[in-house]
């Protein structure tokens, strides 16, 4: 019995094994069965995909469980619970599908940065339980339906940002209670904000930046009911009336940012009681009225800028009470009073912008003693005293802006210690004493300005060590001795003005070091003799060369002629002597905007056609120089006869002018070059030819040509078209004196447009004015009541478009120092159009078509018929510029400023570096070259980027560390938010110094 017991009990020992195995093949089954339907979902789901790049190669059929593919994430026990196919290059189809909300665990869903177009997928409305949906960044359109808002009630986070959606955001969005995040940044929403947005009361960050809101758009008062909102920006979006007082009701605002709006009326004070706002953005408004008293209730506040607004009144001394404040920007507005001396006790100020107001009184002291300041520019205001000593006393100082002040006394011995200082401009004071010795020295000094002011002493050897030095400006100060043979050191010098002092002794030979940089060399004015050294010749690129009124002797070196890009030479009034003749005959002399060599001692016999009517002025007071067939002392009184004739011929005109008041108006229609300043203004042919009957024709020259009305009309021949545009045909001619050029000859009015919206009035006002050797040359303009013709310089090697993209295949495109040589100056040309011009030029339409490459590939800018003063009226009523150059904030704003210019010279950039074009297919629908690359790095890291580059270049390693210089300076430029983007000057000098990067690896 005993056996039988224990058999009895092995028996339901092993029995009850068996149960336990049975349930656990089961469980294992049930699980097996509630895996493999959440895997065919996600197939489902991939097979619906257009997956170029094989990202979801290992989304297989044969694979049991998807919790190790890429993108998916799962609970410990395997069930999906998020998928992220952010930067993968996908598209869907004509209209995405999505069955992922048949997976009954899914709470977040990523696919930010594809290619996904089409209306949104009615099925997201199925995913009940989401909580995380991020759709930004894709080119999804249409109506934002209202259904998918009703059916997310789990929903946190929501980012549908950067599309291309039309109307308003619904009503419904008040459904999605639980809401912390929404990122509604350049959706496209165009018809304002439902107030149902007050109902979102858990709500944290709320981003509607970037939407071309309709006209006189209002915030919604309902947002006041946001209470746990942190942060709240609303840039860019058209925003009118006044600031609105509820906003102090958000108690827990961090960040607050309006700017960019048409925002009116002053700063409300309840805004003053946000004691956890840490950035407060209002610039680029209309605001008036005063900085509220209570700002110093803003105790964690750390960035201000209410710059480019209407404000007036004097900086609060309570600003000085804010701490934690890093940043003040309160430029361009109407400030007045002094500048609070407390602020100096500001421990974390780093970034100080006040120019362009009416602050007075003296700089604080010891402003920067307690400050790590990087940035200082009161520029344009009434400051005076002395400059402080302390502004570097922490050593980081980069900026020093001080110009146009009335500011006296030493620059202070410390800024000589100032080794991080790259750019001071004090120009426009009344500075005396020696400038500091080793300040001269500072080896990362990009650009000293320092001219009209009342300095003295002299330019020290140690100005050898500034080899990074561009521009130095000294003119119209009392420097005194001799100009160092230590200049020549300065090898990337582009201006050296040195005018209206009192330097003497002789130009030192060392001068002609500084090689093909140098554009400006004006020493006018001094005391300097000798001779015109040689050296000179070496100066290649050369623009402009003046040295009137010194005491210089000797010939005027035939050197000279090598300089075949002086179109401005002034050597008048010294005691140059020599035989000018074999000079001139050797000289294109019609180039020349000025050729003075007037009131020396130089002798020589020439033909009428180098000494005309128009240059005349040039020659006299050299009893010795002759025109051809006549006495040497005919010339000086020829002169004088026609000064008189002139003279007489204004008077009777003014005269007549009384009395023909309509024969005026004839006269100024018939004129319509409106440069500033031009050469010389000659009518040429009464009347056109048979094309044009009846149409009296002027011209304006800007440089010296010698053209006909009748030699233009013959080049333009269809067979020397060259290009063709919006704005016109350009043909290539060469004239009879040998000169190549190109002629722009713009669409007709008959074509249903007035002759200056086809960019006529911009390019002339534009390059009419300017001279810089990496912008091209508008030689003259020509135009009847009909037609308009443009006349530039050729450029041999046409454009860079053509250079990185045409068919033929040049040796130079594998050259990499030609391409980095082109970025340089054309960084350089938009550089000096943004700094240097008054006012400031925006280009608006830089592409690579743009820049165009003369003989030796030096970039020109060209084609200015979008080009617009910063000061001008900044909105547009269109979008204008090129496809896949155009900023984000361009396309949905309409609002410009310099970053645009900026961002679409970072794409050229990448063209440059990658050999690609900005939009390509091989990027994607909706894809272009910057969202590309971003989406290449995000999937594969910054290794990738190797693999990007224009494997056309030689020798490609030996470069490799260069490139990615400059591969890195084109991705700031193309950052999303335009603040992020560094300055035209900025990128100009980083692509200076990526020529360090030869010698080191990536």
């Amino acid at each position: 019995m005993t056996n039988n017991l224990v058999m009895a009990t092995s028996f339901l020992g092993l029995q009850a094994l068996w149960c336990n195995v049975i349930l656990l093949l089961l469980s294992q089954d049930i699980a097996l069965a509630q895996t493999l339907p959440e895997a065919q979902i996600l197939i489902a789901f991939r097979n619906s995909l257009v997956d170029e790049k094989n990202a979801l190669l290992n989304w297989q059929e044969s694979s049991t469980s998807p919790c190790t593919w890429t993108g998916v994430s799962c609970t410990s026990d395997g069930y999906v619970t998020g998928v992220d196919l952010s930067s993968m290059n996908l598209k869907g189809g004509e209209e995405l599908h999505i069955p992922l909300c048949h997976l009954p665990n899914l709470i977040s869903l990523q696919l930010q940065e594809n290619c996904f177009s089409g209306p949104l997928p009615s099925e997201l409305s199925n995913c009940t339980n989401l909580e995380h949906l991020n759709l930004g960044a894709n080119n999804f359109g249409g109506a934002v339906p209202a259904q998918i808002m009703s059916s997310l009630p789990k929903l946190k986070y929501l980012n549908l940002s950067m599309n291309n959606f039309t109307g308003a955001l619904p009503d419904a969005v008040g459904n999605l209670r639980n809401l912390q995040s929404l990122d509604l940044i350049a959706m496209g929403l165009s018809e304002g904000l439902p107030a149902e947005l007050g109902q979102l009361v858990e709500i944290q960050h709320l981003a509607l930046s970037w939407n071309s809101f309709a006209p006189e758009f209002t915030l919604p008062d309902t947002i006041m009911h946001l209470q746990r909102l942190r942060w709240f920006e609303c840039a860019g979006c058209g925003i009118s009336g006044a600031l609105p007082t509820w906003l102090g009701e958000l108690q827990n605002l961090e960040y607050l940012d309006l700017s960019n709006n048409l925002l009116t009326g002053a700063i409300p004070a309840s805004l003053m009681s946000l004691q956890n706002l840490q950035w407060l953005e209002l610039y680029k408004n209309k605001i008036t009225g005063q900085i509220p008293l209570g700002i110093w209730n803003l105790t964690s506040l750390t960035d201000l800028d209410v710059s480019d607004n209407l404000l007036t009144g004097a900086i609060p001394d309570g600003i000085a009470r804010l701490e934690n404040l890093a940043v003040l920007h309160l430029q361009n507005n109407c400030f007045e009073g002094p500048m609070p001396s407390s602020i100096a006790n500001l421990t974390k100020l780093y970034d100080v912008k006040l120019y362009m107001n009416k602050l007075n009184g003296t700089i604080p002291s010891t402003l920067g003693r307690n400050s790590p300041l990087l940035q200082f520019d009161v520029s344009n205001n009434q400051f005076h005293g002395q400059i402080p000593p302390t502004l570097c006393a922490q050593g980081v100082l980069w900026r020093l802006i001080l110009f146009n002040n009335t500011l006296t006394g030493n620059v202070p011995e410390s800024y000589g210690n100032c080794s991080s200082l790259i750019r001071i401009r004090m120009f426009g004071n009344h500075l005396s004493g020696g400038l500091p010795d080793a300040l001269w020295g500072l080896v990362n000094l990009n650009l000293l300005e320092i001219y009209d002011n009342e300095l003295e002493g002299n330019i020290p050897a140690a100005i050898a060590n500034a080899t990074n030095l561009s521009s130095l400006k000294i003119n119209n100060n009392r420097f005194t001795g001799r100009l160092p043979p230590e200049l020549g050191h300065l090898k990337k010098i582009e201006r050296f003005h040195a005018h209206h002092n009192n330097f003497s002794g002789e130009i030192p030979s060392e001068i002609g070091n500084l090689g093909s940089s140098l554009t400006d060399l004006y020493l006018d004015a001094n005391s300097l003799s000798g001779e015109v050294p040689t050296q000179i010749g070496n100066l290649i690129n050369l623009v402009y060369l003046g040295l009137s009124s010194n005491r210089l002797t000797g010939p005027l070196p035939p050197v000279i002629t090598n300089l075949e890009n002086l179109i401005f030479l002034d050597v008048s009034h010294n005691f140059l002597s020599g035989d000018l003749s074999s000079t001139i005959s050797n000289l294109n002399i019609d180039r020349f905007v000025t050729f003075n060599c007037s009131y020396n001692r130089f002798s020589g016999r020439f033909a009428a056609r180098s000494i005309d009517l128009l240059s005349l002025d040039w020659f006299i007071g050299n009893p010795d120089i002759c025109m051809a067939g006549s006495n040497c002392h005919e010339m000086d009184a020829h002169h004088s006869t026609q000064t008189l004739k002139k003279s007489v011929i204004v008077s009777v005109v003014s005269i007549a002018a009384v009395f023909s008041l309509a024969a005026l108006i004839l006269i100024a229609l018939t004129n319509k070059c409106f440069g500033k300043g031009p050469r010389n203004v000659a009518k040429l042919d009464s009347y056109s030819s048979e094309r044009q009957p009846f149409a009296p024709w002027s011209i304006t020259l800007f440089h010296q040509v010698s053209i006909t009305y009748k030699e233009l009309m013959e080049c333009l021949d269809e067979e020397n078209v060259i290009g063709s545009g919006g704005g016109g045909e350009v043909y290539k001619a060469t004239l009879r004196s040998g000169q190549e050029i190109a002629i722009k000859k713009l669409w007709e009015a008959g074509k249903g447009m007035d002759l200056h919206e086809n960019g006529f009035k911009a390019e002339v006002d534009t390059l009419g004015t300017i001279r810089h050797r990496n912008i091209v040359k508008l030689l003259c303009c020509c135009s009847s009541f009909t037609t308009n013709f443009l006349v530039y310089e050729y450029m041999p090697n046409g454009s860079l478009g053509e250079f990185l993209h045409g068919a033929s295949k040049d040796s130079t495109l594998s050259d990499w120092s030609v391409r980095y040589k082109i970025a340089v100056g054309a960084a350089q040309g938009l550089a000096y159009l943004h700094h240097d011009c008054v006012p400031q030029i925006l280009h608006r339409d830089i592409k690579s078509n743009n820049i165009l490459l003369d003989d030796e590939y030096e970039a020109r800018i060209a084609d200015f018929g979008l080009a617009k003063g910063l000061d001008d009226d900044a909105s547009m009523s269109v979008v204008a510029g090129s496809y896949g150059y155009i900023a984000p904030e361009y396309a949905y704003t309409l609002n410009v400023d310099e970053k645009t210019d900026v961002y679409s010279f970072g794409v050229v950039l990448m063209e440059l570096i990658t050999g690609r074009r900005p939009v390509a297919a091989e990027f994607g629908d909706a894809m272009d070259i910057v969202r590309w690359v971003s989406k290449q790095r995000r999937e594969h890291g910054d290794s990738v980027v190797v693999e990007l580059l224009d494997q056309r270049i030689a020798a490609l390693s030996s470069f490799q560390a260069q490139m990615m210089s400059v591969f890195n300076i084109a991705v700031v430029c193309t950052q999303i938010l335009p603040k992020e983007r560094p300055t035209m000057r900025q990128v100009a000098d980083m692509l200076i110094d990526a020529q360090k990067s030869e010698t080191e690896t990536y």
